[in-house]
């Protein structure tokens, strides 16, 4: 397997900086070069997948919750 490399300084180490760029309403993660900080990829700073889970899981939670009490409302209405 091929060892990466910076095409600046040729140096073989990467970090991952967060970073705000001027202008932008978000913050993104830099991969760059650990030895001349020469930028060699970014990403996104929020995992958008985590996040759709997070949310998915509390409309879940939700959606039990007014089932819930939705069978106790009828449960009432029946004794009345």
């Amino acid at each position: 397997m091929a060892l990466s490399t910076c095409a600046a300084c040729k140096g073989s180490f990467f970090e991952v900086v967060e970073q705000s760029p001027r202008g932008s309403n978000y913050k993104l993660l830099f991969v760059q070069c650990a030895t001349c900080g020469v930028v060699v990829g970014t990403h996104e700073w929020i995992n958008a997948g985590a996040t759709l889970q997070t949310i998915e899981k509390k409309i879940d939670d939700l959606d039990r919750q007014h089932q819930e009490q939705g069978h106790v409302l009828r449960n009432i209405l029946a004794k009345s």
